[in-house]
């Protein structure tokens, strides 16, 4: 009678192409995540209504109330922050800042015979003092994404 061995490892022979060892990458552990405080959800959220300054919609029936109020509470927020800012831009600067005033100065720099440079150097000035407000920075956006850039 045979005395019986145990069994031969079966012998795994690589495959052409392929690597022989497959390393295992080691992850680095993942940083704990800080809970949201109050006013990391209201940043986030004022800079998703910042995001969006269209003419306003009336916020939908059927949105939770508690969330209703408390994007009104934020809008109210950012319109007080914005008005202040202008508010301040307006001290500092010698006219008012209506956005009318802007088209006036604009359309004068325009019609005017000052030589080229001189036109475009006083027009940047004037886009610069538009664009220190939150909206001014918006319609400046608009109004260079139309614009030929040759006469900018």
């Amino acid at each position: 009678m045979a005395v019986r061995t145990a069994p031969k490892p079966i012998k795994v022979t690589k495959a052409p192409g392929r690597p022989k060892k497959v390393t295992v990458k080691k992850t680095l552990p993942a940083k704990p995540v800080q809970p949201k405080t109050a006013q990391d959800k209201d940043r986030e959220l004022a800079g998703r209504i910042n995001k969006h300054l269209t003419p306003k919609k009336p916020l939908s029936a059927n949105r939770a109330p508690e969330k209703r109020e408390r994007i009104e509470e934020v809008r109210k927020k950012l319109a007080k922050a914005n008005a202040k800012n202008a508010l301040l831009i307006e001290a500092s600067t010698s006219d008012s800042l209506t956005l009318d005033a802007y088209r006036k100065e604009a359309k004068a720099l325009r019609s005017e015979n000052a030589d080229y440079a001189q036109r475009i150097e006083d027009y940047r000035k004037l886009v610069a003092k538009v664009e220190r407000t939150l909206i001014g920075r918006v319609l400046v956006r608009r109004a260079k994404r139309h614009m030929v850039w040759g006469r900018w």
